[in-house]
């Protein structure tokens, strides 16, 4: 059954955004202003989340768990909401030509393909959720040094300590790790 969705949902990604580009080509110019601010917002975010990772790495930077995770909800929920409004036009619009059943044979595979698209990016978002939970990433000092305190274990805690560069990144190098706290030991 997994594999089935898997399937669905790389065959739904490119077919929605040819109907995306098409239903933006011939919608009425108030929707497409909605279309084209949605789609800068999913754009500005991808290349922030992308590109901003990897012209913080030439500094040695990477981002905190936090900006990560807004950047990456922010990618979601535009697609989210750039999905529902090419379902809106695709699925309302007119049809002038096609047959009634052809039709809804078209729009029936397009509902699935988007249902698979929308459940898998669901599901992935709540993971990530779950994943990058409440660690923060606590900022503590440690002789003199501010230092971004990391829960990275996955069952048991396992602290990472990375140099702290200010709320939106960290020091991409490990400074320490332990499976306990700096300022509390293992008793």
């Amino acid at each position: 059954m997994g594999e089935i969705i898997s399937l669905m949902m790389l065959a739904g990604v490119p077919i929605l955004g040819v109907i995306s580009m098409g239903y933006l080509l011939r919608c009425d110019e108030k929707r497409r202003q909605r279309m084209v601010r949605t789609a800068a917002v999913f754009l500005g975010a991808l290349v922030l989340m992308i590109g901003g990772n990897f012209v913080l790495s030439f500094f040695g930077l990477a981002w905190r768990r936090t900006s990560w995770a807004v950047l990456l909800g922010t990618v979601l929920i535009s697609s989210w909401v750039g999905i529902s409004l090419v379902m809106d036009g695709f699925l309302c619009g007119e049809w002038l030509g096609v047959s009634l059943i052809l039709r809804w044979v078209i729009k029936s595979v397009v509902v699935l393909l988007t249902g698979a698209v929308l459940m898998v990016s669901m599901v992935l978002f709540i993971f990530a959720c779950a994943l990058f939970g409440d660690d923060l990433g606590k900022v503590i000092e440690h002789q003199d040094q501010p230092l971004v305190e990391v829960d990275d274990g996955f069952l048991d805690s396992h602290y990472s300590y990375y140099a702290y560069y200010g709320p939106l990144v960290r020091g991409m190098e490990r400074i320490w790790e332990s499976p306990y706290p700096i300022k509390e030991g293992p008793g």
